[in-house]
């Protein structure tokens, strides 16, 4: 809503620009430029106000949380098979810091190491401690 207004407004300014370029009264002039500097100074304050609105909100940590775990349960619904090609490139910017090439990506990624610029909540650390998958397989060691 705030961005609508704001382009509202700057559309706004640029109607009393343009007929400032028409009138040649001084007087008319002078009230356009008044006009002009509330419209202005009006711009300014939703700007500040959105600032404040944002250093105060914080961060609200379990609806990011709810977000993340929807894009992960639906990875294959969000990058390949929605519909709409903008939003799908948007969800695939979301995994990616830096877009891979399409060689980059084609066959998987079969070192760890070499995996290309992924986001880091979506990172998966592969230590020798944090491994997933065991030598044996899924089973826990026998003591």
């Amino acid at each position: 809503m705030r961005d609508k207004k704001r382009e509202e407004l700057e559309a706004q300014a640029r109607v009393i620009v343009d007929k400032m370029k028409l009138v040649t009264s001084p007087t008319a002039i002078k009230y356009m430029e008044e006009d002009l500097l509330k419209v202005e100074q009006h711009i300014n304050d939703l700007d500040t106000r959105k600032d404040e609105q944002e250093t105060q909100g914080g961060v609200d940590m379990p609806t990011i949380l709810t977000y993340i775990k929807y894009f992960v349960e639906h990875l294959k619904d969000l990058l390949i098979d929605h519909s709409n090609p903008i939003l799908r490139a948007r969800y695939f910017g979301v995994l990616f810091d830096k877009m891979p090439s399409y060689a980059e990506i084609n066959g998987g990624t079969p070192e760890n190491e070499k995996v290309p610029e992924v986001n880091e909540l979506f990172q998966l650390v592969l230590s020798g401690t944090s491994s997933l998958v065991r030598r044996r397989g899924l089973e826990p060691p026998r003591s």
